[in-house]
């Protein structure tokens, strides 16, 4: 698969999840996110890492904070944040330093850090 197609993918991944959480409620939602999380991995796997290094990590903290949502816990503020992902920080592949801090702020303020807690 290519870029643009899995971006495609991503886009449809995304829609899945804000139609589950709106009116199935959350009947698919794991599948839903899991789908998303895989294409993420996917377009992770195409990017050329030297070139694109603020976008590559930037995939690497989408994919890793996805597979720290509580699906049990799923609200309309972490759907919110999926949205802001999906449709500003996937699809810009001249990612800068300053946004990929950003987007961890981001993960950060709405308890979506990528970086798991470390237990003392």
């Amino acid at each position: 698969m290519n870029r643009e197609q899995l971006i495609n993918n991503i886009l449809d991944n995304y829609t899945n999840i804000w139609n589950d959480f709106e009116y199935e409620k959350s009947e698919n939602l794991d599948s839903y996110l899991d789908d998303l999380q895989n294409s993420i991995y996917k377009l992770k796997k195409i990017t050329e890492k030297n070139n694109n290094k603020y976008y590559y990590r930037s995939l690497i903290m989408i994919h890793d904070s996805l597979d720290r949502i509580d699906k049990n816990n799923f609200t309309d503020i972490t759907l919110g944040v999926i949205e802001k992902i999906v449709l500003f920080y996937i699809q810009d592949i001249e990612m800068s330093k300053e946004k990929m801090f950003k987007l961890d702020d981001i993960l950060m303020e709405n308890d979506m850090d990528w970086i798991p807690d470390l237990e003392l």
